[in-house]
């Protein structure tokens, strides 16, 4: 039994178990809130502000569960909202993990470059996200620099020995010329890992419908532009 007093860390819920996010892991996810971004497609629009009355889920509690499974979980994962917006993710989420032997693996927007730096030499792996071409960028993240930023995270990523890879959120606003520019700038930046993923809808009765997207021209060119390629 857990007394320790609750600590309010911004978390909006975590998942107990995956083996989706993080490559050939088992992890919990945390998400966190806060975000800057305001996607179009976004599914987490709960987790955009950061004090948000609802769905706060305690950290010790987080804790509780990696130490009783120590032996059945590899990682945790950190995503949101977007993770380097939380003041609390590198000072003591990150760390806590790090001390009972987990890997730490983060999913981000790139748009705090400076944060994914500091954090790097404690982070595992990387789920990037791109969400546009440059020119569609502003528009479908709802805030200007966003694409700067994220390049410049890519390129910080690059530089390191880190695994991580890059992903693109299929909504309305991309079509299949859109994805192709986006696949060959990745590939010519030197991104080996790359996946497309289907948006996801919430529907009036709480459910989510997933929007499938298959594209024989699409599938065939990250085939060919990259080490793994993943429809999702």
């Amino acid at each position: 039994m857990n007394n320790s007093k609750p600590m309010n860390l911004g978390i909006g819920s975590f998942v107990k178990f995956s083996t989706q996010d993080y490559p050939d892991k088992v992890s919990i996810i945390v998400f966190l809130q806060g975000c800057p971004l305001r996607c179009t497609y976004c599914y987490n629009k709960d987790l955009q502000p950061f004090k948000a009355d609802k769905h706060i889920v305690d950290w010790n509690s987080v804790i509780c569960h990696l130490e009783e499974r120590r032996n059945l979980l590899d990682a945790v994962v950190f995503s949101g909202g977007e993770p380097l917006a939380n003041p609390w993710l590198l000072e003591i989420m990150i760390p806590k993990a790090k001390s009972l032997g987990y890997l730490i693996g983060l999913h981000t927007s790139g748009y705090f470059p400076n944060k994914l730096l500091d954090c790097l030499p404690s982070i595992d792996y990387v789920g990037l996200d791109v969400k546009g071409t440059i020119d569609k960028y502003d528009a479908i993240t709802g805030v200007k620099g966003g694409f700067k930023n994220m390049e410049r995270s890519l390129d910080i990523l690059l530089a390191s020995q880190i695994q991580f890879e890059c992903r693109t959120t299929k909504g309305d606003e991309l079509d299949e010329i859109d994805l192709l520019e986006i696949m060959e700038w990745l590939a010519v930046k030197g991104v080996r890992r790359y996946a497309i993923q289907s948006r996801r809808d919430i529907l009036d009765d709480g459910s989510m419908s997933m929007n499938t997207f298959d594209n024989l021209r699409v599938i065939e060119a990250g085939r060919r532009m990259f080490e793994k390629f993943e429809m999702r």
